[in-house]
């Protein structure tokens, strides 16, 4: 019984250690004067600041589209990639017109 809990112990390890789902979706956030913000945080191996941002500019394209607009970018902030915890995070700010 002990090396089926340790088999399964270390394959639910494994298997965390390789996911890379999203860890933090903040949502869009109005800020007013038609300005938006969303944030963008995952985690993992296969994640960096690339994927962050273009999964974010994706949501928030989608956001403007949804409404009739164009989405139009007004800022973008990146985090670097945190070690030990392979977490990479994206803010960005922007318009729908």
């Amino acid at each position: 019984m002990n090396k089926i809990s340790l088999l399964f112990f270390i394959l639910i390890f494994f298997t965390g250690c390789t996911s890379s789902k999203p860890l933090m979706l903040s949502g869009v956030v109005c800020l007013g004067d038609d300005a938006y913000q969303m944030t963008r945080s995952e985690t993992g191996f296969n994640t960096g600041p690339v994927s962050t941002k273009a999964h974010a500019i994706k949501e928030a394209d989608q956001f403007c589209s949804e409404a009739g607009n164009k989405l139009e970018i007004v800022q973008i902030i990146q985090k670097p990639v945190e070690v030990p915890e392979f977490d990479a995070k994206t803010i960005i700010k922007f318009k729908c017109i």
